[in-house]
């Protein structure tokens, strides 16, 4: 092998082993995730009752717009 070769495949170990440094560095990153999505709750529960209730699980993220906890309710509806 010529010394150009040789430092080619030097050069793609390096790019092998960096690829491989850095997946193995974004597998232990932190995941941060703010969602939470809950099924089968009455249709007449309010943002109070999930407030208090998911209150004692931790502290909400806040809306940037009110400044209040970031709840939000979605409902299906039944068109037939």
């Amino acid at each position: 092998m010529t010394e150009e070769q040789l430092k080619e495949k030097e050069l793609k170990r390096l790019k092998r082993k960096r690829y491989s440094d850095n997946k193995k560095k974004k597998w232990f990153e932190d995941k941060t995730n703010t969602y939470i999505y809950v099924q089968g709750l009455p249709e007449d529960v309010t943002v109070s009752e999930l407030q208090e209730y998911f209150r004692k699980c931790g502290v909400f993220k806040l809306d940037p717009k009110t400044g209040e906890d970031s709840i939000k309710l979605y409902f299906d509806i039944d068109t037939a």
